[in-house]
């Protein structure tokens, strides 16, 4: 079973619905620390915190202040640690190639949520990589 009360998330949605959605989501799933933005930069704020550290950033692709590619451009300048999910309305390309870009920045890619955000697809991207999460929060 999926232990995710000991990380800590950051969801960057523009729309303020999605962004609660997908807040309570993860603390139905179990979340204890659950950040939200409105826009990446105020993201950046949140993750300049150095304690505790953003585990996951859970990013809308289709935010018009700041999109996703440029907000994983900070992280990695940054060398933040956060593995990244990454939330869209759209079907194929960039969504599905978020893999190839994360890679080319040293940031580790869990998977695409696309919208609306379910329960189940959250589960399974954080089912998959919790023992890896887990070891990162040590």
């Amino acid at each position: 079973m999926m232990q995710i009360n000991g990380l800590r998330f950051l969801v960057v949605e523009d729309q303020t619905f999605l962004r609660w959605v997908v807040g309570n989501l993860l603390r139905d799933l179990g979340a204890k620390s659950v950040l939200l933005a409105g826009d990446g930069n105020w993201a950046l704020k949140l993750l300049a915190a150095p304690d505790p550290p953003v585990d996951v950033v859970i990013a809308d692709l289709d935010r018009p202040a700041s999109d996703g590619a440029k907000l994983i451009y900070h992280l990695a300048r940054r060398r933040h640690p956060a593995a990244v999910i990454a939330m869209s309305n759209r079907r194929g390309p960039p969504a599905d190639d978020m893999d190839d870009v994360t890679s080319a920045f040293g940031i580790r890619f869990l998977g695409t949520i696309r919208k609306p955000p379910t329960a189940q697809r959250l589960r399974e991207i954080l089912d998959a990589d919790t023992p890896q999460l887990t070891r990162m929060t040590r």
